[in-house]
């Protein structure tokens, strides 16, 4: 057992453990799973096995990718299992969680992020045999796919065997086999090395004890595969991560591609067949097969098969394909059973067409055994008839949702065996016919996904959860697959605007226009303007530079371009990007994918850093990767930090137009579209052609932003993406954050202040912030106790991991980099001036920004609440939205907080407003900065960042457009309810006067709330109360000498949010000190609504409450790190932090973090608490 810390959260109800403090959208992604799993357990409870209501209550969830949604995915769906074997203890069985991805290397990574997530689950993981054979003997033949299975069956059938397979079935009998937990197809294999045990039948061999099932999706998808495996999906929960891939792959397990010569192939080795059945009837003895039944009777069986397979080699043979159609014929998917027929092999009689072709097989494979060779055309043949007789073949949607496109292939035509060429040509023989191999191609496309979902859906499992970082749209993304998704998350991302830069460059440093469109990617000037582009980015980008283009095609041609020298030209364009950055292109072969990646790796991680690029121009600065869109590097490969700095994107990689499957496709959707309801929601076919290429760009963009804390360059090399409606194709969380440019001098400007500044904030490995703990939210740290991966005869529990010690919530981090400070001083002076420019104006509008105040009173020794007040209240007058101004404070009891709120039938009265003119500037910016800091607090860096440029047009509109119309339009539109009316009703304080009556108008249009009523701080809830010690000073009651006091801001209780806090100054009245008791939980009215100040000049710490009302021990929360103050002092201002956060703080700049006031180290105080 091993001791390893975690961070304790409660989502809806259960515990959770995480490995690390987790963002706010981890936990959100964290939520949607926990509740998926509740609704569709309840949903099954309640509806048991009715067939039309399973699976009802699925997810689908999108998380950037580098926000760790494999991790919250594992660890949520874990939490929610162990909860569900607690309260079901005593249950004959329980679900099991059913991981799937693509490739075994997403799966291996997964399993990774479980090792070191705080749960020790017991896994399986299942591979194919080329994945976890040992054999040597088998190993050393370098055999692959069908040729080793059929190598591994024959050798564990022969008198020697194979002796890890023996030595498996001996352990399994004495029951000594290990029992491991979390492992991956690495750890099979070192485990069956070790235990001299055969990994593969061992991995089987654990299903059954197995929490956690690992396996590619082809392994739960294709029925065949699933059967053989042994996986049972009935009540088990399906996760399908990087599930964008999903679609492609439903279509292609239910199609199939089928050259004609494979017909020819099964007669021959039925021929061979037949000839050994013969001879061991004329002489048992001296024949090297074994006879399942009588000679005779197998000898007219195969006969009678051979017939058929010549029928239908005859049939095909006769079709014409005409000659103005060089690519083929279509037909509808039904033809495929009419070709069948053709043969005399339909439904009724397949299964016994099956079963002599594989009696065939192994007597022809014993046959050959000396020759060591297979029966490929016999077990194609059989592949073919299972896949349109069987069951689950979807014959019912053959005519709708398949396709047939039969082509001339005599590239592809299988070569034979002389014996097999042999059996062919006698049996044509027998027909008088010549002998000549059919030379087509038989496409059997399926054109629905949702058919093979369907299937899924029909093994009743407990819930489908799919996830990727590029799913969007969703909508049409859940009709494809036809699955209905009750629990949907587009989340958003958990880096800064400062760690990324995107930049879509509509032409190069020539001024040759960025087009890839079929019609100019052959075009000299365009290949030789993307190598341009490329020379002068390896200049300016650091270490790695990611490079993918639209297809192979566009980048050897490309790279062949730029090997030739030019006119005018001293070095190639190849030569020259050399010379800055090594170049890599990606290959088409695995294993030397493999190397050509650690190769890569290792320029850029081994060896002392260059100089900062930016200084001078250094040779061998870093790598270049050159990939292809769907390409295995843009798909699934990780390129974090100094692995890939930037990603260039050449090009739209839209499916090709001609291919045949596409353009079936295409008319597929089409067709359907125009079969549905009025009405209904479905997906064309050029909108299909658009997200497929889109969908293939977000995921190419994904291999840079890794982390938290990882930043790069994104460049658009394109003009079609300055267009509106491709932009909007893009992942939704870098939308925003798109900068547009027809200038080339601005994109090098812009990248080389981009990198310039990220090397100085963040560091060249991102190491001076790899510690900061910014937007976290905060839990209790745990230390849980794991197994180790392999234990030997004993099993793993499966119980929750021991928590054996329980640390502060204040768990302690590393100190923030000086660097980093400089990074945190960021001014949104370009929207204050938009705030500004509004207020400025004369009678600009009902100022209606509404404020909570707390006021102490001293002598009176309570707390005083008032109500909300409007400029025109404390003008004296009221405005025509709210007949209700300014109140007095009402004397509230100590002892009773509960009660410290406005009564309703108090009586407001006016406060006179005796603000000098200079003041009432200053009040007036610090409205706009109070607005600007509650919207940042209140929505995400998306959200946010959105919200800025809307404000940028509202102050700005486009010629002969409605700013004010624009901008409610945009708000509605994008924000959700409470979040709209928070702004709209925040904006009314900066209004024209002139157009304040059009602006109401909008309101009612859109039933937001009365807008000088009602904001986010309406409700005014006092969650600390504070001791307030009498000042030694002496204080009037005058206004003048209340308005020269600051107020404390006092951050207390749980550091729930690391966002940076600013408040407004508040009226503040001497009074004596008080001692007051702990408060109920406060109920929040608004999650904008932020910590209320705090009025004093010494402060006691009070205490604070948790999430679940429990009193907390009393700290102070520093502004600047978020975590627990040991050593608080506090500013001139009223802002408190850390005394060595102060120190390091003020070596940068002379102000408050918080609200920018001056500050100097003197005028630092301590705080006791």
């Amino acid at each position: 057992m091993v001791e390893q810390q975690a961070f304790k959260y409660t989502i809806l109800g259960l515990e959770v453990l995480f490995p690390f403090k987790a963002y706010p959208c981890q936990k959100l992604y964290m939520e949607k799973v926990i509740q998926c799993l509740e609704e569709s357990q309840k949903d099954r409870a309640e509806n048991g096995t009715d067939e039309t209501k399973i699976c009802r209550k699925n997810a689908l969830l999108e998380s950037p990718t580098g926000t760790g949604k494999t991790l919250c995915l594992l660890c949520a769906s874990y939490a929610w299992l162990l909860n569900y074997k607690k309260k079901t203890q005593g249950v004959a069985s329980y679900p099991k969680i059913i991981f799937t991805s693509r490739t075994h290397s997403q799966l291996s990574k997964a399993v990774d992020e479980l090792k070191h997530s705080p749960y020790s689950p017991v896994t399986c993981v299942l591979g194919s045999r080329d994945q976890l054979c040992v054999n040597e003997e088998l190993v050393n033949m370098n055999l692959h796919g069908t040729a080793l299975n059929n190598a591994c069956i024959r050798l564990t059938k022969s008198r020697d065997g194979c002796g890890y397979y023996s030595k498996y079935k001996e352990k399994k009998e004495e029951k000594t086999l290990p029992e491991l937990s979390t492992t991956d197809i690495e750890d099979l294999v070192s485990v069956g090395r070790s235990e001299m045990i055969c990994p593969f039948f061992y991995s089987r061999d654990q299903l059954n004890n197995a929490e956690i099932i690992f396996a590619p999706y082809n392994y739960i998808i294709d029925p065949k595969i699933r059967k053989r495996s042994g996986l049972s999906i009935k009540d088990n929960i399906l996760i399908f991560d990087e599930a964008h891939n999903l679609g492609q792959v439903c279509t292609e397990s239910a199609s199939f591609d089928f050259h004609c010569g494979y017909i020819g192939m099964s007669i021959g080795e039925l021929q061979v067949a037949i000839k050994a059945v013969t001879d061991y009837k004329n002489n048992a003895k001296e024949s090297n097969v074994s006879i399942p039944k009588d000679p005779e009777e197998l000898l007219l069986e195969f006969n009678k098969t051979k017939e058929y397979l010549m029928d239908w080699d005859e049939y095909i043979s006769t079709i014409e394909i005409p000659e103005n159609q060089d690519q083929g014929i279509t037909k509808k998917g039904d033809w495929v059973v009419d070709m069948m027929a053709e043969a005399n092999i339909k439904a009724s009689n397949h299964a016994e067409v099956i079963e002599s072709l594989r009696e065939a097989s192994n007597i022809y494979e014993e046959a050959t055994s000396k020759k060591n060779v297979t029966s490929t055309g016999i077990k194609k043949i059989i592949s073919i008839i299972s896949h349109v007789f069987d069951s689950d073949s979807h014959q019912d949607s053959f005519s709708d949702c398949f396709g047939i496109f039969l082509n001339t292939d005599k590239k592809q035509i299988p070569k034979l065996r002389p014996e097999v060429e042999q059996g062919y040509t006698d049996s044509l023989a027998d027909r008088l016919k010549r002998f000549k191999i059919v030379d087509k191609n038989i496409g059997f496309w399926c054109f629905h996904a949702g058919l093979s979902m369907q299937n899924l859906k029909m093994e009743k499992p407990l819930c489908f959860i799919l996830t990727s970082g590029t799913l969007s749209p969703l909508d049409s993304f859940a009709s494809e697959l036809n699955l209905s998704f009750s629990v949907q998350l587009e989340n958003t991302h958990v880096i800064q605007s400062d760690q990324i830069r995107v930049i879509a460059s509509q032409c190069g440093p020539t001024g040759v226009t960025l087009n890839s469109t079929f019609q100019n990617r052959e075009n000299l000037d365009y290949q030789l303007e993307v190598g341009y582009l490329l020379v002068n980015l390896s200049r300016i980008v650091p270490d790695g530079l990611l490079v993918f283009f639209s297809s192979h095609r566009i980048l050897e041609k490309c790279l062949e371009r730029w090997q030739t020298l030019q006119k005018n030209q001293d070095v190639t364009i190849f030569n020259s990007i050399s010379k800055h950055k090594k170049i890599f292109v990606e290959p088409k072969d695995t294993k030397r994918l493999n190397d050509c990646m650690r190769e890569y790796e290792s320029i850029l991680q081994d060896g002392p850093p260059p100089p900062s690029p930016y200084q001078q121009i250094v040779p061998n600065n870093g790598a270049a990767f050159f990939g292809v869109c769907r390409g295995r590097v843009s798909e699934g490969l990780d390129f974090s930090n100094r692995n890939g700095r930037a990603v260039v994107i050449v090009g739209l990689p839209f499916p090709p137009r001609e291919n045949m499957k596409v353009k079936m496709k295409r008319e597929y959707l089409n067709a359907m579209a125009a079969k549905a309801p009025a009405g209904v929601r479905t997906l064309k076919g050029d909108e299909w052609y658009v997200q497929e290429s889109s969908r293939a760009v977000n995921q190419a963009i994904g291999r840079v932003i890794r982390h938290r804390y990882d930043y790069g360059a994104i460049i658009l090399a394109d003009e079609r993406f300055a267009n509106p409606k491709q932009r909007e194709q893009l992942s939704r969380w870098m939308r925003n954050h798109i900068k547009i440019t027809n200038q080339f001098g601005q994109l090098v400007k812009d990248t080389v202040q981009f990198f310039k500044k990220a090397d100085a904030d963040f560091g060249r490995d991102s190491e001076k912030i790899n510690h900061v703990n910014v937007g976290v939210v905060d839990a209790d740290c745990v230390t849980v106790e794991k197994s180790n991966p392999i234990t030997s005869g004993q099993h793993v529990s499966a119980s929750p991991p021991a928590v054996t010690s329980v640390m502060s919530s204040g768990y302690s981090q590393k100190m923030i980099k000086e660097q980093y400070y400089k990074n945190l001083q960021k001014k949104n002076k370009n929207i204050e001036n938009v705030l500004e420019r509004f207020e400025s104006v004369p009678g600009g509008g009902d100022k209606v920004f509404k404020t909570s105040k707390i006021v102490c009173d001293k002598q009176a020794g309570v707390k005083q609440v008032d109500k909300i007040v409007t400029n025109k209240d404390v003008a004296g007058g009221s405005s025509k939205g709210d007949q209700s101004s300014s109140v007095a404070p009402v004397p509230v009891p100590d002892d009773s907080p509960d009660k410290s709120r406005q009564k309703p039938d108090q009586k407001p009265t006016a406060v006179p407003n005796s603000t000098p003119p200079k003041q009432q500037d200053t009040k007036s910016k610090a409205t706009a900065n109070n607005f600007i800091d509650n919207a940042r607090n209140l929505l995400t860096t998306e959200e946010y960042a959105y919200f800025k440029s809307c404000l940028m047009e509202f102050k700005k509109p486009a010629k002969g457009q409605d700013g004010i119309q624009i901008f409610v339009d945009k708000i509605i539109q994008y924000y959700n309810k409470d979040k709209s009316y928070f702004i709209l009703q925040g904006i009314a304080n900066f209004i024209p006067p002139n157009k304040i009556d059009q602006f109401r108008s909008l309101m009612l249009r859109y039933n937001v709330p009365p807008w000088a009523k009602a904001t986010s701080s309406d409700v005014v809830v006092v969650d600390h109360e504070v001791d307030v010690k009498p000042s030694s000073q002496k204080v009037t009651s005058s206004q003048d000498q209340a308005k020269k006091k600051r107020s404390v801001d006092l951050i207390t209780g749980s550091a729930s949010s690391a966002k940076r806090q600013r408040h407004g100054y508040v009226d503040v009245v001497a009074s004596p000190s008080v001692k007051s008791t702990p408060p109920k939980p406060p109920i929040i009215a608004s999650t904008s609504t932020p910590p209320h100040p705090v009025p004093n000049n010494s402060i006691e710490a009070t205490p604070t409450i948790d999430d679940d009302g429990m009193d907390a021990k009393s700290f102070v929360v520093c502004a600047i790190c978020k975590e627990k103050s040991t050593n608080p002092n506090i500013a001139i201002c009223g802002h408190a932090c850390c005394k060595h956060c102060w120190v390091e703080w003020l070596k940068v700049k002379l102000e408050c973090p918080v609200c920018r006031e001056k500050v100097r180290p003197v005028h630092l105080r301590q705080m006791f608490l």
